[in-house]
């Protein structure tokens, strides 16, 4: 073997040695644009042009794919926690089991992919080993599962190398939780604490309309995918159990109080958007019958309303709509407002 051939060889491997380093090294860089998206949604992140490549390059082939195709589909907000520690996740289209999440460290560049799937959760990283990967990662991720309440039965890590290995599957287990009964309500009656909560939980029409509400407002949070619009729906809801406990908290019939306040909320959750005014306010220069009707809302049922005017009041409860137009029709149906009206305080 000649000389010529040994030092013609060393040099090809040398410089694959350097491409394969350099591209290694510009994959590990930090990324600290990806912090500009914190609390917008995964799917405005996931179309930079910059962040497939990017997952593509930190997660191992066997799984990639997946994890890109996820969160390419029904998104989650994006988490950035102590202003370093990037996560995004969402679902397949039209196959939501089946999620994706990705998380980053922006100061490192180091990362990991995780996809679900019937059970099965299998992690991916480049940057480090199934025993290394770092507490911060390992917390977004249990977070994660927590929130979309995963229930993993078999955990697997892809390493650099495509190689598989076993993880325990209790260490990622999500907190124990309370599973309410299939006739609600939402919460544990054992630790029911006062007089609303005791008649919510000894009335079955109220537990079950506790439990229903519930699960219309986890499902209205999973909708949205900013952490704008899910803090809008969380103080939304804060300020409704407020208003319910002032309202019913010395009512001569509790149960039947309570019922009230859970049906107009259901109604006001079913119509809620973010950045228009839940609330009702008052409107100007109207009639004193059409400032009652938008006053009560949807609290007396604005389906009880003519159908022409239903829409309008419903627009204007939202802070839009035509005035002139509501004015218009209300004339029309003025007896039948009158009535729903005369009822209202």
């Amino acid at each position: 073997m000649s000389n010529a051939w040994m030092s013609n060889a060393m040099r090809k491997w040398m410089v694959t040695a350097v491409l394969c380093g350099a591209a290694w090294a510009a994959a590990a860089q930090p990324v600290p644009w990806l912090l500009d998206y914190a609390g917008k949604s995964t799917n405005a992140l996931i179309w930079d042009k910059r962040a497939r490549p990017l997952v593509n390059a930190h997660v191992p082939k066997a799984l990639a794919r997946d994890v890109v195709d996820a969160l390419g589909g029904p998104p989650d907000p994006v988490i950035v926690t102590d202003k370093r520690y990037v996560s995004m996740s969402a679902c397949v289209a039209h196959a939501c089991p089946v999620k994706g999440f990705f998380w980053i460290d922006t100061a490192t560049g180091a990362a990991l992919g995780a996809n679900y799937d019937d059970g099965a959760l299998r992690l991916g990283s480049n940057d480090f080993a199934a025993d290394a990967v770092p507490e911060p990662a390992l917390k977004a991720l249990r977070d994660w599962i927590a929130e979309e309440q995963l229930r993993p039965a078999s955990v697997e890590f892809i390493d650099r190398q495509g190689k598989s290995s076993k993880a325990d599957v209790a260490a990622f287990a999500p907190p124990a939780r309370f599973v309410p009964p299939e006739g609600g309500p939402s919460f544990d009656c054992a630790q029911a604490g006062n007089a609303i909560e005791r008649a919510i939980c000894g009335t079955p029409a109220l537990a079950l309309a506790d439990l229903e509400l519930t699960k219309l407002y986890t499902e209205i949070r999973h909708g949205h995918d900013t952490l704008a619009a899910r803090a809008e729906l969380q103080a939304l809801q804060r300020q409704w159990l407020r208003e319910r406990d002032k309202q019913c908290r010395a009512a001569a019939d509790l149960p039947g109080c309570l019922l009230d306040q859970y049906r107009a909320q259901h109604k006001r959750l079913m119509n809620w958007l973010p950045g228009r005014h839940a609330s009702i306010e008052p409107v100007e220069n109207l009639p004193q019958t059409l400032h009652k009707a938008i006053g009560m809302g949807d609290e007396v049922g604005i389906d009880g309303l003519c159908k022409e005017l239903a829409p309008m009041l419903v627009a204007l409860m939202h802070g839009s709509g035509n005035v002139a137009k509501a004015e218009g029709a209300l004339r029309s149906a003025q007896a039948k407002i009158q009535e729903t009206a005369n009822a209202v305080p």
